[in-house]
């Protein structure tokens, strides 16, 4: 899996801004498109760093 990170990225950010895009509520402003998945994207970030504090070394 190395390697795939951004095909994992823009597929997370596609599927989530479809929906909106596809069935866009009356009135709706098209700036919150992305706002899911940008926030799904930050929670898988502080996921990673959470776990590369479990697994690395306590060197000291």
């Amino acid at each position: 899996m190395l390697g795939q990170e951004p095909v994992i990225v823009q597929v997370i950010i596609t599927e989530l801004s479809n929906r909106p895009k596809a069935t866009p509520r009356p009135g709706a402003d098209r700036i919150h498109i992305y706002d899911t998945g940008l926030q799904v994207l930050a929670a898988l970030l502080a996921v990673g760093f959470v776990l590369t504090l479990l697994v690395r070394p306590n060197i000291g």
